[in-house]
């Protein structure tokens, strides 16, 4: 007796997952810009992310991590089997992306952090930490590098 080996597809799937190769990266970018005193927006977000001697930390990007990793090792999960049957890895990596830099814009916007000081929240008109002018938040961005 002689064994017909039929591939159904098996082949195609593992040609499809071999070509999942690179990185997403998200958050604000070193061409994101500058503030008008001259920082940059990511020693902004650096200051906010970790503190300074006069800012509390604001741990917006650990903050957002911690909160989606879950979804997004699922949603990941989802799009490798995507991959799989026949979607293009770099759009499935756009996809994550997207949602990761979603989920950073939001925790920017709803996130609990330390609450602005007084003087701070009377000099902006505004009691939301890490909202003034909507720059920082509408900077984060993501890139998929193959």
């Amino acid at each position: 007796m002689s064994v017909i080996d039929k591939d159904m597809g098996y082949q195609t799937i593992i040609t499809n997952l071999s070509r999942l190769e690179g990185t997403v990266k998200v958050g604000i970018m070193a061409e994101a810009g500058s503030e008008k005193d001259g920082a940059s927006l990511v020693e902004v977000a650096t200051y906010n992310e970790f503190g300074t001697q006069h800012i509390p930390a604001r741990p917006f990007v650990r903050q957002t991590t911690d909160n989606n990793r879950w979804a997004w090792g699922s949603m990941a999960a989802r799009l490798e089997d995507r991959v799989a049957h026949g979607m293009d890895p770099h759009q499935a990596l756009e996809i994550l992306g997207n949602k990761a830099e979603g989920d950073m814009k939001a925790t920017i916007g709803r996130g609990h952090f330390v609450p602005n000081a007084p003087n701070t929240i009377k000099q902006k008109g505004s009691s939301q930490p890490l909202i003034d002018t909507g720059r920082m938040r509408n900077s984060v961005s993501h890139k998929v590098e193959d």
